[in-house]
């Protein structure tokens, strides 16, 4: 992988159609951002040699630097600027959230001082920073901006802006720029296409959807995903080729799978005393080494319950989690484990969600919760 421009609207669009744009830092802050995008993470680093002698200004390496978070995971506090109501706020971040089904991925709500900051102003379109570079946007101002968002915006809106918009936070760059798509745009058409559809100069098309990122600044999958998230769609009338790139409205399979490949999700989660209850009243404390599973993105489910391997499937979507038959070798633990426990408790989840950097998991019927935590390592 690497859609926030959906199809035009009947009649009148330039009016209406909203567009998502990764804004660029000003550039007197460009060469501070990739050392500190380098420090956060080495891998970012400009991927490219030179010959021997050949001097390379700073501000060009800067450009073809990545902006990805460490492999540690991302765990960011996210604060709302026009303080939106409480029913709004939860909504945008479960959806912010929502990558943290396949990847080491968390965002928290904080009244003050947020590393995330979300504004929703009107006609400012929809945007946001890359990566590691909201970490050079001064205190108060915005890092992303979701155009008039409220609870009356439709639902697919949610899932097609607001987990596209995260995915820039992620550091995931726009995948329609990858080379193997834009070689296939005829240049004219598509200038012609986004004036008059989205009222783009040439210079911002050029920008938005001509430019093909660099090789050494891209961590990605090893063919373009047309139906990633983080794809525009782009009409069959201007590629070489006549065929459309339909884009994304939801987070799909390449794109769970890239985002586990740069955050390897800490689904290996050990629990601790109270962290599962049933029917208000906590259970038994095991060993949390002993109490761990893995959730693969093949759709497999590896695990330990105390002195016993775990094994089986499992389904998981942006709220519900919920694992298949599990399969356990028969060994006799000793005295005291709860590997009963916390198999019953795996056999009756329902729904998730990440809070502040733990899973969250509520069994059916709200019979009961688990808390779980990411292993080390």
């Amino acid at each position: 992988m690497s859609q926030t421009l959906a199809r035009p609207p009947a009649g009148p669009a330039v009016a209406t159609a909203r567009t998502c744009s990764i804004r660029s830092l000003p550039n007197d802050l460009l060469v501070a951002a990739a050392a500190k995008a380098i420090e956060l993470n080495p891998a970012n680093a400009p991927a490219v040699q030179f010959a021997p002698g050949v001097a390379i200004e700073p501000e060009h390496l800067a450009v073809l630097t990545a902006k990805y978070w460490g492999t540690g995971g991302v765990h960011l506090t996210v604060q709302f600027l026009d303080n939106p109501p409480a029913d709004l706020r939860a909504r945008l971040l479960s959806h912010m959230n929502a990558w943290g089904a396949f990847a080491n991925v968390a965002f928290s709500e904080t009244a003050v001082n947020g590393q995330v900051r979300i504004a929703r102003t009107a006609g400012d379109g929809y945007w946001s920073y890359l990566g590691t570079d909201i970490l050079s946007i001064s205190a108060g101002n915005p890092t992303m901006n979701l155009d008039s968002f409220s609870m009356t915006t439709p639902d697919s809106e949610f899932y097609r802006v607001v987990r596209h918009e995260t995915g820039h936070t992620l550091g995931f760059p726009h995948e329609h720029l990858r080379a193997e798509i834009v070689n296939r745009i005829d240049p004219a058409k598509a200038i012609a296409f986004f004036q008059t559809t989205y009222g783009w100069s040439a210079q911002q098309t050029t920008y938005n959807v001509l430019t093909a990122i660099p090789n050494s600044a891209l961590i990605a999958t090893a063919q373009a995903d047309t139906h990633s998230i983080m794809a525009y769609w782009l009409p069959a009338s201007i590629m070489k080729d006549g065929i459309a790139v339909d884009g994304g409205t939801n987070i799909d399979a390449l794109d769970a799978q890239f985002a586990a490949s740069v955050y390897p999700l800490a689904h290996v989660a050990g629990w601790h005393h109270n962290d599962i209850s049933a029917g208000g009243a906590p259970a038994a404390a095991g060993d949390p080494d002993g109490y761990v599973f893995e959730l693969g993105v093949d759709g497999r489910v590896s695990g330990k319950a105390d002195c016993n391997r775990l094994m089986g499937t499992y389904t998981i979507d942006t709220q519900t989690l919920r694992f298949g038959p599990l399969a356990t070798t028969r060994m006799a633990c000793p005295p005291g484990s709860v590997d009963a426990d916390w198999l019953r408790a795996l056999a009756a989840t329902d729904s998730w969600l990440v809070r502040d950097g733990h899973l969250h998991i509520t069994m059916t019927g709200k019979a009961g919760t688990i808390e779980l935590e990411p292993a080390p390592g």
